[in-house]
């Protein structure tokens, strides 16, 4: 998505990443969402995404995110990040549900 697209669907981003989604919303720990002096969350790396977005004028970032279950139990979300940007590196990670 590059920043005017995202600006352009600002409010569609909005209503399919708000709270009443039921689409979008899976149980997930505050711990694994959240970020602290010893664990980094998933907020961090959306929030990375927002902001390198706000700041560039035709930058595009490619955000996939995916929750791995087994069976009912949710153990975590992959997320994986692509720039489009030769100076910053690609983020590919697990987020664990427990911590």
């Amino acid at each position: 998505m590059t920043t005017d697209e995202l600006r352009s669907l600002n409010n569609e981003v909005n209503i399919f990443f708000g709270r009443q989604n039921k689409a979008n919303i899976t149980p997930q720990s505050p711990a694994s969402n959240r970020n602290s002096k010893d664990l980094t969350g998933q907020a961090k790396f959306e929030l990375q995404i927002s902001d390198y977005l706000k700041k560039s004028i035709d930058s595009k970032v490619y955000f996939e995110i995916e929750e791995l279950i087994i069976d009912t139990l949710g153990l975590g979300r992959r997320i994986y990040i692509h720039w489009f940007n030769h100076e910053k590196c690609d983020i590919h990670i697990f987020i664990p549900d427990s911590r």
